[in-house]
């Protein structure tokens, strides 16, 4: 404790002579919460969005209504095959896509759809953010159907 007391001393010592630190001391800290209160921001607009969806039924588009209606989401892209979500990631034109598989209302009907998300994971933060909201979606639409039907729920996730 004497150990402490001594730097504590000697740090308002340091002050006492030399009012800049003293300075320092007191605004950086007020300098960084406004800094950093308008320079982080954790939510998410404007997703630009691609969907793979190679045989268009209606669960898929009403999933996909999903993520317009969002008002999160824009839809950039409406693929039939996923091979060509690659130069959409690598030009920057999207950040995440949907990948409907095929004959996605049959299995989701039988308890074995799986829908796939993939994010641009360049900024991992936002990556993540970004796979928790098309999480939500797409689980908003499965907790709808899971209280509109008696029969098990369907439960269609798969996310990279």
């Amino acid at each position: 404790m004497r150990s402490l007391l001594g730097l504590l001393r000697k740090e308002v010592q340091h002050i006492r002579r030399d009012p800049r630190t003293l300075a320092v001391v007191l605004m950086l800290p007020v300098v960084q919460v406004v800094l950093f209160g308008f320079a982080i921001r954790t939510d998410v607009d404007h997703v630009r969005l691609a969907i793979v969806d190679p045989a268009p039924d209606e669960t898929t588009l009403a999933i996909r209504s999903r993520f317009t209606s969002a008002n999160v989401f824009e839809v950039k892209a409406i693929l039939q095959r996923a091979e060509d979500l690659e130069p959409l990631f690598q030009s920057g034109d999207i950040q995440e896509a949907v990948v409907f598989e095929h004959d996605f209302a049959a299995k989701v009907r039988d308890g074995d759809a799986q829908l796939l998300i993939v994010t641009d994971g360049t900024e991992p933060n936002t990556a993540s953010l970004l796979q928790a909201y098309a999480q939500a979606v797409v689980g908003g639409y499965a907790a709808e159907q899971r209280a509109a039907s008696p029969a098990p729920p369907p439960s269609f996730f798969g996310a990279l």
